[in-house]
């Protein structure tokens, strides 16, 4: 890059590092899944445009990874030109056809969420009993109404509350092994399966990549499929979230949340519970013999 191209803004650098690898907006969103019209607003500058610091810094993150920039460059280039005020939000990646990008889970607290479907039940009965009074007798009664219970809402998070399905229908995640169907050409000398209760950052580099690649969770959750599993992006599984990834060599893992986190290298149960959180951990062959981790 030419002398002074880390002084640049962060739109600045990603613009011309595109056209320097003679490529169009249109081969960044099929590389990325980053919408065409975020990957103009980012190249402008016009981070306003982005749902949030979070967010911006997620899509930024994927940008430059794909470009293969260097990333904290960017990232350092944004935090100069937004200032410190934003930074420490955590960092979580959506996938393809996401128009609004939005936060995970639910903003009101389930006592809220009870109170207002019992509010909508007493309305929905005092208005049956107003508008069916006197149907089915004589002048004067009241038609009896059968109330069917209301299930409590399920708490925000978790995979049977976004997919829909209650636990036992969704599928048992793959032990980490030679078996996992991941996709055609993905190495397999060394598959990891990391699994999470609910969706959070996590980070994997597999070989010789330059950059952490953050985890792609899709804007509507998909159960694991029984083959062709697509390295780093989470599917729904019974308890949570199954990502998978394979490698020749080696990986490097960050995690932003451990708890009720778990990790599996070629079927080796690894020690999450000694990681430390947001710290790269990195797993070869050693960690199958418990020499890492």
């Amino acid at each position: 890059m030419a002398e002074g191209f880390a002084s640049k803004t962060p739109g600045q650098q990603l613009r011309e590092a595109r056209k320097a690898r003679g490529l169009e907006l249109g081969a960044a969103h099929e590389g990325t899944k980053i919408p065409v019209r975020l990957l103009e607003a980012m190249e402008r500058d016009e981070y306003h445009k982005v749902s949030g610091p979070l967010y911006v810094r997620s899509f930024l993150r994927n940008y430059a990874g794909w470009l293969e920039m260097d990333v904290e460059q960017v990232l350092a280039a944004y935090e100069a030109l937004a200032g410190s005020a934003e930074a420490g939000d955590d960092d979580v990646t959506w996938s393809e056809d996401t128009v609004q990008v939005r936060r995970v889970g639910s903003t009101m607290r389930r006592e809220v969420i009870i109170g207002m479907v019992a509010v909508v039940v007493v309305v929905a009965v005092a208005l049956g009993l107003w508008l069916g009074g006197g149907d089915d007798g004589p002048a004067g009664t009241t038609r009896r109404v059968e109330v069917e219970p209301v299930d409590e809402p399920s708490a925000p998070g978790g995979a049977d509350s976004l997919v829909g399905e209650v636990a036992a229908e969704l599928p048992v995640p793959w032990p980490a092994s030679s078996d996992v169907p991941l996709e055609q050409g993905t190495p397999r000398a060394l598959v990891l399966r990391v699994l999470l209760p609910e969706p959070a950052n996590c980070s994997v580099r597999a070989d010789g990549q330059q950059a952490l690649r953050p985890v792609v969770w899709p804007e509507a959750p998909r159960p694991l499929p029984d083959a062709s599993i697509e390295p780093g992006v989470a599917y729904a599984v019974r308890g949570g979230y199954a990502i998978y990834w394979g490698a020749e060599d080696n990986f490097t893992v960050e995690l932003g949340d451990l708890t009720g986190a778990s990790a599996m290298l070629n079927g080796v149960t690894l020690p999450v519970e000694r990681w430390q959180t947001g710290q790269p951990v990195v797993l070869d062959r050693h960690a199958l013999d418990g020499s890492d981790g």
